[in-house]
């Protein structure tokens, strides 16, 4: 998926990011981080190594989602209407639970956690 990231994307990459962390804070950790201005940092500091490199390509995969969604490819027909937040917000979802069924993903906190 190529990056589109603009000045006008930043900030939906960078909710998209956190949004990918929390999620991932929530299987590793088994609750909600206390404060999100250092989820990325605490939980890296937390896995191991392939586990970092996994938890990087997660969030970036969120954040060029969100890149992408917003500013589509200039092929794009306009056949569809913008992505709305909650759409936006559901694919990040999906994209980090599918992560989640990765070998290199990290184990959940508590029993199977959020893999299905």
């Amino acid at each position: 998926m190529p990056h589109r990231s603009t000045p006008q994307t930043a900030d939906a990459e960078d909710a998209a990011r956190r949004r990918a962390a929390r999620l991932v804070h929530l299987h590793v950790v088994g609750m909600s981080p206390a404060s999100y201005h250092d989820t990325q940092a605490r939980l890296r500091a937390s896995l191991s190594g392939a586990e970092v490199d996994w938890f990087d390509d997660v969030v970036d995969a969120a954040a060029e989602t969100a890149a992408c969604e917003l500013n589509p490819s200039p092929w794009d027909d306009g056949g569809l209407p913008p992505v709305t937040d909650a759409e936006l917000a559901a694919m990040i979802d999906a994209g980090v639970m599918e992560a989640l069924e990765d070998e290199d993903a990290p184990r959940a906190a508590f029993g199977s956690g959020m893999r299905m």
